[in-house]
């Protein structure tokens, strides 16, 4: 019989596929993770997510056209939200759908859950 780990948890959330959307596209590699990860860190913490906060923070990981072509299939989806800053209309604000919102407060109370059983 093989006990329950966290390894093997965070090994088996991630090979199981989920029947959520947002989850399975941004867990799809790791800029799309590191992107899912910071979009909704900040939200969370009610901070601004820039463009150009995520192309320096992904600078090391993917070029700006990779990056940009990235969040274009995640607008394209409907799993994140560009607009122009009002304060500045150069800045364009990237902020997670209800969608992804919602999924992830889903997953992470399974996840939390799964945790805690070990």
């Amino acid at each position: 019989m093989k006990i329950k780990t966290y390894a093997s948890i965070l090994a088996n959330d991630f090979n199981e596929k989920k029947d959520l959307l947002s989850i399975n596209k941004f867990r799809k590699g790791p800029i799309h993770y590191k992107l899912w990860l910071l979009i909704l860190d900040n939200y969370l913490n009610k901070i601004n997510t820039t463009s150009e906060s995520i192309m320096v923070l992904l600078s090391k990981n993917a070029s700006r056209k990779t990056i940009s072509l990235v969040l274009t299939e995640l607008e394209n989806e409907q799993l994140i939200i560009r607009t122009k800053s009002i304060l500045d209309n150069r800045i364009i604000l990237i902020e997670p759908t209800q969608l992804t919102i919602q999924e992830f407060n889903e997953w992470i109370q399974i996840f939390k859950s799964e945790l805690n059983s070990v």
